[in-house]
């Protein structure tokens, strides 16, 4: 957590330091994720995971891709080459509409790494169905996922990418199996 936040407006987080977990209520710790850390807390007094908690495991793994900020398509081949050097198995990209390389470094991570995962990642910035599906005709067949391409505010534009075009869609979180972080590269 970053900064004095606290639910959904800036204010001093409860005081919590010093006192039994035992004696707090998790839904009175709404935001800021202290309810989520007093949960694993407790869970480590108790000796259970925090998935146990909420109800059990869902599965034994969770895909977790190498990210990347927007870079030039070398060194979008470098970092693909980093991510199979670490053991990752997609690559998560982020990039906007503006950007004139996506093409270029989808297709220089596959030309290294012709096994990996692509997401890109432009936080709803192709703006439109007309810019993803353009993208999308030229990275036709290819293992590429759009997380959040644009606004989600006519989810049937969302069918029709999906429909018209080979790209898997996804949001916030890699979509098509993808997973989400891996903070800036890291594992």
């Amino acid at each position: 957590m970053s900064g004095p936040y606290y639910g959904d407006r800036a204010e001093e987080p409860p005081d919590l330091i010093g006192k039994d977990p035992n004696t707090f209520e998790p839904r009175a710790l709404r935001g800021g994720g202290w309810n989520i850390a007093l949960l694993d807390l407790i869970g480590k007094m108790i000796g259970w995971p925090l998935c146990r908690i909420f109800g059990g495991k869902l599965q034994d793994k969770v895909l977790v891709d190498y990210w990347i900020s927007r870079m030039s398509a070398t060194d979008s081949a470098r970092a693909a080459q980093r991510a199979i050097e670490l053991g990752f198995h997609g690559i998560k990209m982020k990039c906007k509409w503006e950007d004139a390389n996506m093409e270029d470094r989808v297709r220089a991570a596959l030309e290294v790494a012709p096994h990996l995962r692509v997401v890109l990642d432009p936080n709803e910035r192709f703006y439109n169905l007309k810019n993803a599906l353009d993208l999308a005709r030229r990275l036709d067949g290819l293992d590429v996922v759009f997380e959040d391409p644009f606004p989600k505010t006519d989810l049937h534009e969302y069918r029709r990418l999906k429909e018209e075009t080979s790209v898997l869609v996804g949001g916030g979180g890699g979509g098509g199996g993808g997973g989400g972080g891996g903070g800036g590269g890291g594992g």
